[in-house]
């Protein structure tokens, strides 16, 4: 990471006076260590011995505390690269969990990018939770992309050797294709339900998608169809998003479809389709369900995925 180099120190100084302020150049450093070291001997400190080997260690000791807390600014590609140790926790891919080294509460944040080395390899990530500072360490929580089965960027338990977090809402090189930061499912095969009740909800061919924490639009497209032995008045067809495989938990995600099927045999269809904005505090499941929610002498509901493929979308909003 690009730094300016030792213009920030003016003489008596311990901090920098001029931007950028959080910056700690090579020559700050120096005076830091100088300056402590001086009141160690002026005062005599007893606890510190005056020999060059335990200065280094109680100068190193120093210096890691203060990368702790150091705040740089962005460089000139809007990352800043944190001085403090990463450390693997948890994966429930994909999003994952690292411990980061001192109290980052007020300075790292829900939607803020993060950029790492590991494996060899460069990997992004989107924040979704801050943790609670405790033992030394901030836990966070991120979305790696990508969905279960196939992660844009998996973190692992191998050691993380560099790592980077954004000052701005863009920095460079960060891949911004929504279909990256989204979660997807997608099915082409043809789900039945035959001889359906008016009054269940069917979870047709046990579709689902399990969604991790965070701000999305979830959205789904569906083809839907409806058959009958006789005529009817007029048929009800319902697809719906939601929280269990057996009823409808938000009408926002409800997609309703009238039509009438006049003689025998005769076919209803539709393209199914919603979408809503949804907060998560935890992973949690959506189902697809269809019912016939009106209509008599009905022989067959389908979702018919072999001819448009279904899909169901959960797009991070904080791309």
């Amino acid at each position: 990471m690009h730094r300016n180099e030792g213009e920030n120190m003016t003489s008596g100084a311990l901090f920098p006076t001029s931007p950028p302020y959080g910056v700690l150049t090579p020559e700050f450093m120096n005076a830091v260590q100088e300056e402590l070291m001086n009141i160690v001997t002026q005062n005599n400190l007893p606890l510190l011995s005056k020999d060059n080997d335990t200065k280094s260690q109680v100068w190193e000791a120093i210096k890691k505390y203060i990368d702790t807390l150091t705040i740089d600014p962005p460089d000139y590609r809007g990352w800043i690269q944190d001085n403090a140790e990463w450390t693997y926790d948890s994966a429930d891919a994909p999003s994952y969990t690292f411990n980061r080294a001192g109290d980052v509460t007020g300075i790292m944040y829900v939607g803020q990018k993060i950029l790492y080395y590991q494996d060899a390899a460069w990997k992004y990530g989107i924040i979704t939770a801050i943790g609670a500072y405790a033992g030394g360490v901030t836990p966070i929580t991120f979305y790696g992309g990508g969905n279960t089965a196939s992660p844009s960027y998996a973190m692992t338990a191998s050691a993380i050797s560099t790592h980077y977090y954004a000052g701005v809402w863009r920095p460079l090189d960060f891949p911004m294709n929504p279909d990256t930061w989204s979660y997807i499912i997608t099915d082409e095969t043809q789900r039945d339900q035959s001889n359906p009740d008016t009054s269940i909800w069917y979870n047709l061919g046990s579709i689902s998608i399990n969604i991790p924490i965070g701000l999305w639009k979830l959205k789904y497209i569906v083809a839907i169809d409806a058959t009958a032995d006789g005529a009817n008045g007029g048929v009800q067809l319902k697809v719906t998003l939601s929280t269990a495989n057996n009823s409808e938990s938000d009408n926002y995600l409800t997609f309703r479809f009238t039509s009438v099927i006049a003689v025998n045999n005769d076919v209803m269809a539709t393209m199914a389709h919603r979408n809503k904005i949804i907060t998560l505090a935890s992973k949690t499941t959506y189902y697809l369900n269809s019912i016939i929610y009106i209509g008599t002498n009905l022989s067959h509901l389908y979702n018919r995925n072999d001819s448009v493929p279904l899909e169901i979308k959960a797009v991070c909003q904080y791309l």
